[in-house]
């Protein structure tokens, strides 16, 4: 399997933002008080739907020399509906494309995996109860594809990939939307997270999330806020900041939490990784 997504580059990150989520926050700047107190609340339009894009680039050096540089573009339909105990989003692959050097090139798991519909169960607040993957779909793809021997061979990999792919949009959907939701701030908060993490490529890892709460600008929605958050490693005796690994930017409403505008960079031994983010809502 190509390694592209997920990657390891990827997982840091991403560990840092979602095992976050799960210590205290320690506020290190307030605003003044003003009229501007902002509350993240998750109440979206009943049966809001939209596709949501993403164009990821990585670049690192290649083993042979010169630079690598992958592309990947992969979109999703997404809706969210409101059910007795909460709501239900439904997210179901829509285009899925990668490139290498500029050239399409085929990742036989990740092109099956972005096949598969993710389902995420959540409470009247917006906060996960689970998250369901349609593996039994999963399955049926690959029963098409291959002999039962093979099929039967490949199943424990399938059903270990199928569980790490629940795991991570679970994750992805508690660090955009979930960590927030609750919370009241103004603009120019800010505050820091300290994190540790088991990494299975290079053991105990820790890392500091500084999140700041820095503008409200206009967006279809009519008023949404701009949220900062930059990510440090930190270092041995966590006294300051370590050096900055990634930032990421993203527009939302806080009175629905639906976004409009997401960007993430990133730069870690060797690799650099850009996400940008594209939301079409439908009426």
């Amino acid at each position: 399997m190509n390694s592209f997504l997920p990657n390891y580059f990827a997982m840091v990150i991403l560990r840092c933002v979602v095992v976050s989520i799960l210590v205290s926050a320690q506020l290190v700047y307030a605003a003044e008080p003003s009229d501007t107190s902002i509350t993240f609340t998750f109440a979206p339009p009943t049966e809001t739907r939209y596709t949501e894009t993403v164009h990821i680039t990585r670049q690192k050096q290649a083993t042979t020399g010169g630079m690598r540089t992958d592309e990947l573009t992969s979109s999703s339909n997404i809706s969210i509906q409101q059910t007795p105990v909460g709501w239900e989003v439904v997210v179901k692959p829509a285009e899925y494309g990668l490139k290498l050097n500029g050239r399409r090139v085929l990742d036989p798991f990740a092109d099956l995996q972005s096949k598969v519909t993710i389902t995420h169960h959540l409470d009247s607040k917006g906060q996960i109860i689970n998250t369901d993957v349609d593996y039994a779909a999963l399955m049926n793809l690959l029963s098409r594809e291959l002999p039962p021997q093979e099929l039967a061979n490949v199943t424990p990999m399938i059903q270990q990939k199928a569980g790490e792919l629940r795991e991570k949009a679970a994750a992805e959907w508690k660090a955009r939307v979930g960590e927030f939701i609750g919370r009241t701030a103004r603009v120019g908060d800010v505050w820091e997270q300290d994190v540790s993490f088991a990494d299975p490529v290079k053991g105990e890892r820790s890392c500091r999330v500084r999140t700041e709460v820095s503008a409200v600008e206009a967006c279809p929605a009519g008023s949404c806020v701009r949220i900062t958050q930059t990510f440090y490693s930190s270092p041995a005796d966590n006294s300051s900041l370590g050096a900055a690994i990634g930032t990421l930017t993203r527009l939302v409403d806080p009175s629905t939490m639906l976004i409009y505008e997401e960007k993430a960079e990133a730069a870690m031994e060797g690799e650099k990784e850009t996400r940008v983010y594209e939301f079409l809502y439908r009426q």
